[in-house]
Parts: structure tokens; sequence; C-alpha cells
């Protein structure tokens, strides 16, 4: 993604048809340029990742370019350009490969603008104090950054954000060069292996809601926020690309908590209600979610909560037993738990949508379709 530059603080980082014309003139058309040589080596590899990591497009053709002027400490840019059938899908973002060639850095780099004779060493919490601002500043909410040294790989120090939502805290982690020149705010990969693999291990599916095939050959993870208009549209076509393909493909769908608080105010009280639910039954979530789904435009912070009682009590919930875990720590692990996951992932919007490990970034309305009718989900590799 862009490099961007900022002060962090305490960070202690710091052929037209005259062309045509002339040349029938002239008795005979220039060669066409030649095409560009095809990738090797570390560029090869880049090409690959990127071509998983990147949301699946039909006719995907991913080019990736050694970007010297944009390196960092430890670290070679690559340029990445990815064209394909979907306007809305093309990407321009920089990926980052660490100078053993082991780790792929995707994310947002953000360089120190302090002179370096004022960074130093990053050795303590103290000096990611700065970071801890930064994130205060960006949500509107206090945040603390902490180091995390058993998370530190490929040379940089790993990072612990913890963001107060009112509710519980939200993790994000994210890595700083040791000197203190630049944050990394994003997620490291291991560049050889398959990229569906590696979000296969971070997915916990243990405990999510759920329907669908009991042994699916495809599984449908879905971050999604119930306070989110785009989430009620995409999931209401996922309900009928369920119908309609769930028992010919052998699909699971799995629901995932993300809430989107900073501006949807009674996303987190709706999902604590899920949460709390899925610990009777998943049918329970999905017949909440989309009575979340039908009110959703008169729906206030206050109105949330009867909705949730008139939902249990129809259901035959005791209030009593419920509200041990409504707005707990029960059900409060619950949501942090899958935006931790979210976050790991790279999650930074609502809806976003994993089929066996492969994001399907839902703006073509026809796209998520057109996956299943591939076969690409389950393609041997």
């Amino acid at each position: 993604m862009k490099t961007t530059s900022t002060n962090l603080l305490r960070l202690r980082l710091a052929g037209s048809a005259a062309a045509v014309a002339a040349a029938l003139v002239s008795g005979a058309l220039a060669a066409p340029a030649p095409a560009a040589p095809p990738a090797t080596g570390t560029a090869l590899a880049v090409e690959r990742f990127a071509g998983e990591f990147l949301p699946w497009e039909p006719e995907s053709r991913v080019t990736a370019k050694a970007d010297p002027k944009s390196d960092i400490r430890g670290f070679k840019a690559y340029a990445i350009e990815r064209k394909g059938k979907y306007d809305k899908l093309d990407a321009k973002q920089d990926m980052f490969v660490s100078a053993d060639e082991k780790w792929i850095f995707t994310g947002t780099v953000i360089k120190n603008s302090q002179s370096q004779n004022v960074t130093a060493t990053i050795k303590s919490d103290a000096d990611v104090t700065g970071i801890g601002d930064y994130f205060s500043k960006m949500f509107g909410a206090h945040a603390h950054a902490f180091l995390e040294p058993a998370a530190d790989k490929a040379g940089v120090k790993a990072v612990r954000i913890e963001i107060d939502t009112g509710y519980f805290s939200q993790p994000l982690h994210y890595y700083v060069e040791p000197d203190g020149s630049v944050f990394l705010m994003g997620s490291l990969w291991k560049l050889g292996e398959s990229v569906p693999d590696q979000r296969k291990v971070i997915i916990d599916l243990s405990e999510s809601p759920s329907y669908g095939a009991d042994n699916p050959k495809i599984t449908v993870v879905e971050y999604a926020d119930m306070e989110c208009p785009f989430c009620k549209r995409r999931g209401e076509q996922m309900d009928k690309l369920m119908d309609k393909y769930g028992a010919k493909l052998g699909i699971r769908r799995y629901y995932k908590f993300y809430p989107l608080w900073v501006t949807h105010h009674w996303s987190t009280k709706a999902a604590s209600a899920a949460a709390c639910l899925q610990k009777l039954s998943s049918d329970l979530v999905f017949k909440f979610k989309q009575i979340c789904y039908d009110n959703q435009e008169t729906l206030t912070l206050e109105r949330l909560d009867q909705q949730v009682f008139d939902f249990i009590d129809s259901a035959g919930i005791p209030r009593k037993d419920f509200l041990s875990c409504y707005l707990q720590d029960a059900s409060f692990a619950a949501i942090r738990r899958d935006m931790n996951e979210g976050g790991y992932l790279g999650v930074n919007s609502t809806p976003t949508y994993y089929l066996n490990g492969t994001e399907i970034y839902w703006l073509p309305d026809d796209v998520m379709e057109e996956y299943l009718k591939s076969g690409a989900a389950t393609k041997k590799k």
C-alpha cells in the first residue's frame, strides 16, 4: 500500500490514429513494443504471493517489480499491479520482502518524520507511547501500545495496541523498526507458503455461529457488523446463494462478530446479544441477525435493548440467564476474539469474506457467485 510520513510523537521512530497514419505513409507500421520479460527469482515469488493475497479476480494479471526508492531498513520494496475483469478490483500497492526473503509485509509503511538523530533504539513500552497516541487520535478513544517480544520476526519488533471501545479493548498487532525509523501498520506473512493456508491457520471456526454442510468442501467466513447497511445487502445476497449452491457445492457459512464501534453505536450491543445466543444455538444467531437487518434503519442504542428482550422472550430464554452474559465479559471475549483474528488477517471494512482462505472483495455484484461457479474454491493448487 502507500507509504506515508508522519511524526509519531514519542515513538522515537521517526497508439494514436495520427501515428498509424504516419506509419502507413512511410510504408510500414512500427513493430509493437516487446512484452516485458517474465518475472524471475524473488519478483516471481512476490507475484505468486500477491496473486493469492489480493481478493480473487476471475481474470487476474499480477506483476511485481523491484521498487528500490521505496526500500526500508531490512526490506526490499516491490511495486504490485493487478489488472483483470473488474476495474473495481484493480490494485496498485507496495509489498516489502525481508532481507532473508522469508517474510513479506502487506500494509502501510509510516516513516518517522523526526530526524534520525532524535530517534533511539526501541527497548521498552515507554519507547512506543507515541504509537498509542497515534491510535488514540485515529479512533477518538484511549489507546495503549505494548511491545510483544515473543512475536518479533523479520528483524522488526512486534507491537500490540489496545483500544478502549467503551465495552472492551480491541487489540491490533503491528510492527516497528528497532531503530524507531518506521512503523509497519499491517501484517507479516511467509513468502514461500500458500496464503489461503496461512489464513486458515489464523481463522478459528470452532466457536463461531454457522450452518450448512456437515463436511464442507467450501467454508464461507463472513466478518460483519449488524448495523452496517452493506453487510445487510451482501448478507441477504449470501442467504440466497446458500439456498442456491449450499447443498450442491457443500458449503458451510460461518459468521464472525466485527462491530465497527467508532461509527456504528449499537453494533457492539447487537454482537454481544448474538454471542450470548450462540451459547444456545447458531440458528438463534442468524434469526436475530436478520431481525437487526430488518429493523436496521430505525434501531437506536436504546431500541436495541428492547429488540433483544423481545427476541429472547419469544424464544423462551429466561432473562436472568441471558443477562448473566449480555454486555458481560463472556460475550465481549467472543467479540474480541473475532476482532483480534480479523486484525491479523487485515480486515479493515465490513463485510469481509474468505472462502477456503481466499478473500472475496464483494464490490462487483456478481463476483461471489462467479467464484462459486468457477470451481476455484476446490481446485488443488
